[in-house]
């Protein structure tokens, strides 16, 4: 159908927070605020906020289609164990709680933020894995600058005047710090899973955003950060302007003359044992049960040899073009008869800011370009053909979104009732940029991962991911290494990026083992993925 007309809202400034604390309390007071070099209207999040106004954007699919994140759609947002909740001994919260007799502030909900609530996606959980304990009280106290200069993440969904909307800036910083095993740290699907049962209630009394902060008794072992976005909070982009404003408020502070750092000593009473880990049993669809999700690394030096194999390249084609049509010629033959028709459908994911949308628009601006690449091409297996075609659509996706939107989103959904066989998405340049994160940890951080691609299966379904086993001078032994994450063994040392399909047979693996080398695969039991 075409796109409705999109819904009016404003953002009711808040009241000045000068009242607020000019320095930090307990366990150290540092004078003076953090400083931004922006100018105020450079930094002014309602202005962002509001040329959303303007958006013309309908969601990433229309409410009358099924979800575009497809696939068994696991953990989502509302906790699928209600009732049970994590030891509360486990537990220490670091809460900076919020002035009273603030006013409220709302947001009305656009349409694309109500395809985003109403279809709720897995939260997005970015988890960090540091070699060195992250002082938790100034995690917090910091967290709550952050949320002051980004408000929409302290908010939550409520109705107010007849309609729903954001309650913007609603929610203190909250920093539960949860005491598990040392191997724990490192073992990515059991902390999510403790995300997933720390969760209470359903929405809207969920917040939209929690951080969590685990440790082991001995901080020899160091700790791991895990953030949590709904979706409806915004994408990637999103997430990574957060989470880097987070942690240059943190630096800025820890390295200020005075600092005292937390009592290290100061901790839940015991860890997380197998009752809190403990998972139900849900058996998977059996259409998900043969499906193989596999990632793939590549190096610097291999992305440029792809790139060099096009010549002169006057068309622009990018290295995710290329990658792209490698998958295409690879995988497409094995699913053009599942598929039929004479072309195959590739919805590939961009972001519409800068094309038309505020540079610093804040919310979801993610569009499906529509590329439909002849199935006659990829059987020729002409990487360098299928490459060009694709850069040639999407530039033409790109004018068409630039200058007719409402006959982009006719084209969009149009394309949405024909069978998809690739989805691509990108965090590539949203997850370079949360790799910026870096909490003062100039060395020591060894991994980055986005938790949620531990549960992918669907297999029309690609994501690009960045990828890290560490960074600076400091070294771990290949025993501290090899726990790191399921795909350690698979990584280099000058990874720069890897990517991420489910794959329906071994044939299709040996197919793209050819042009992309071995990859590692993520196995699943029941609902859950054991790597």
């Amino acid at each position: 159908p075409p796109p409705a007309a999109p819904h009016a809202h404003s953002l009711q400034s808040p009241t000045s927070r000068q009242d607020r604390r000019s320095s930090f309390q307990n366990p150290a007071t540092f004078q003076g605020s953090y400083h931004d070099p922006r100018s105020q209207q450079q930094r002014a999040l309602p202005r962002s906020i509001q040329q959303q106004s303007m958006q013309q954007m309908v969601p990433g699919s229309s409410p009358a289609l099924p979800p575009r994140s497809g696939g068994e759609n696991l953990h989502q947002q509302q906790p699928a164990y209600q009732g049970q909740v994590v030891d509360k001994n486990c537990i220490k919260n670091f809460v900076i709680p919020k002035p009273k007799g603030q006013s409220a502030a709302f947001r009305e909900l656009t349409p694309t933020d109500e395809y985003y609530f109403d279809y709720p996606h897995a939260p997005q959980r970015i988890c960090y894995r540091f070699r060195k304990v992250l002082d938790p009280m100034l995690l917090a106290q910091t967290l709550d600058k952050a949320l002051e200069e980004l408000p929409m993440c302290a908010s939550k969904v409520c109705t107010f005047q007849g309609k729903r909307n954001f309650h913007v800036g609603c929610e203190g910083a909250k920093l539960p710090m949860l005491l598990v095993e040392p191997k724990t740290l490192s073992q990515y699907l059991d902390l999510s899973f403790l995300c997933e049962r720390m969760m209470q209630g359903v929405p809207p009394d969920v917040p939209l955003f929690q951080a969590y902060l685990f440790r082991a008794e001995d901080p020899s072992h160091g700790c791991t950060l895990v953030a949590c976005f709904h979706h409806v909070l915004g994408d990637a982009t999103c997430y990574s302007t957060f989470l880097v404003k987070w942690s240059q408020i943190y630096e800025q502070y820890l390295s200020r003359p005075g600092y005292t750092p937390h009592d290290q000593t100061d901790m839940p009473k015991k860890p997380c044992g197998p009752q809190d880990l403990m998972r139900s049993k849900v058996p998977l669809p059996s259409k998900h049960k043969e499906t193989f999700a596999r990632r793939y690394f590549f190096s610097p030096k291999h992305l440029s040899g792809v790139k060099s194999d096009l010549g002169g390249n006057t068309e622009g084609v990018s290295t995710n073009d290329v990658i792209m049509a490698q998958f295409c010629c690879a995988v497409g033959p094995h699913r053009k008869a599942q598929l039929g028709g004479t072309s195959a459908y590739i919805a590939l994911l961009a972001d519409h800011r800068g094309r038309g949308l505020d540079a610093d628009m804040w919310g979801n601006a993610t569009v499906d370009l529509s590329i439909f690449v002849s199935w006659d091409l990829i059987e020729s297996g002409d990487v360098s053909a299928v490459a060009r075609d694709i850069r040639k659509q999407i530039k033409s996706e790109l004018d068409l979104l630039s200058k007719d939107i409402p006959a982009f989103n006719v084209r969009r959904f149009d394309s949405a009732k024909k069978p998809r066989f690739l989805c691509w998405n990108s965090w590539l340049k949203a997850g370079r940029t949360m790799l910026e994160a870096r909490f003062g940890a100039s060395s020591g951080m060894f991994d980055f991962e986005w938790l949620n691609l531990l549960h992918h299966t669907d297999i029309n379904t690609a994501l690009t991911v960045p990828s890290l086993s560490q960074f600076g001078t400091d070294t771990l032994s290949p025993q501290q290494v090899s726990c790191l994450s399921a795909f350690s063994g698979s990584k280099q040392p000058d990874s720069y990026l890897a990517v991420q399909v489910a794959l329906q047979s071994q044939t299709e693996i040996d197919a793209i083992n050819g042009c992309w080398g071995d990859g590692a695969t993520v196995k699943r039991v029941n609902t859950v993925a054991e790597c």
